[in-house]
């Protein structure tokens, strides 16, 4: 090795170091603390004239309710939106880091955000991390090519789907919209069945509960309800 190698400054990023501290200290029978997880339903689809979203609003931390109005549906861009479900500090700050580069990027082009390019920054950050940032993201817009629906997982990997549900009650909210979803529902119908999807998780998820929050992005507009 030269010596310009050994005198060089390590460089700095995520230290895994206290891992394998933590895995002794497991083994030698000491209880490792909780964090706070939402146990979550957050769905998404595509209908005629963009892309709903819909999640629940209950932060479980183990067996307790931690938070009955936990907001899951995060600001990415005017015309972008992302669900968030896993450890909720990690969705949050991965949501508004994003958010952030995304504005600077807007800043920079004069143009309005691609839902790609939020879908780029999202999978090589979490990948980067390879799983240890719990975040499970469904996240949705509409852009000059239309309108976009991806689901990404907590290692990086994505998919890009007509609709898509995500969460401890992903599997009751998918039942819902497997029977239910075809192509070209009207807005109406959309938010209908987004909140009978997220309804569904509530109904049978003891992480999922409170209300319904439905997010509308179209080309035109983007409402809230």
């Amino acid at each position: 090795m030269s010596k310009a190698a050994i005198e060089m400054p390590p460089k700095g990023g995520f230290n895994f170091d206290l891992c394998k501290r933590n895995e002794m200290l497991a083994a030698k029978g000491l209880k490792q603390p909780s964090f706070l997880k939402t146990g979550t339903t957050i769905v998404g689809l595509i209908f005629k004239d963009g892309v709903i979203l819909g999640a629940d609003t209950r932060a479980t931390a183990g067996p307790i309710v931690a938070d009955k109005n936990c907001e899951k549906i995060h600001y990415m861009a005017p015309n972008i939106y992302c669900c968030g479900a896993g450890t909720a500090a990690d969705t949050e700050a991965v949501t508004d880091m994003v958010s952030s580069q995304l504005k600077l990027h807007r800043y920079h082009t004069g143009r309005e955000s691609r839902v790609v390019t939020a879908l780029s920054l999202l999978k090589s950050h979490l990948f980067s991390y390879q799983g240890h940032v719990s975040a499970a993201l469904v996240l949705g817009g509409v852009d000059v090519t239309g309108p976009h629906l991806h689901t990404i997982y907590p290692h990086g990997s994505t998919d890009t789907l007509p609709f898509a549900t995500m969460g401890s009650g992903s599997l009751a909210a998918m039942a819902v919209f497997e029977s239910k979803y075809r192509e070209g529902l009207s807005r109406y119908e959309g938010i209908k069945l987004v909140a009978e999807a997220i309804s569904s998780g509530i109904f049978n998820d003891l992480g999922s509960g409170s209300n319904v929050d439905i997010c509308v992005i179209t080309q035109v507009c983007l409402c809230n309800h």
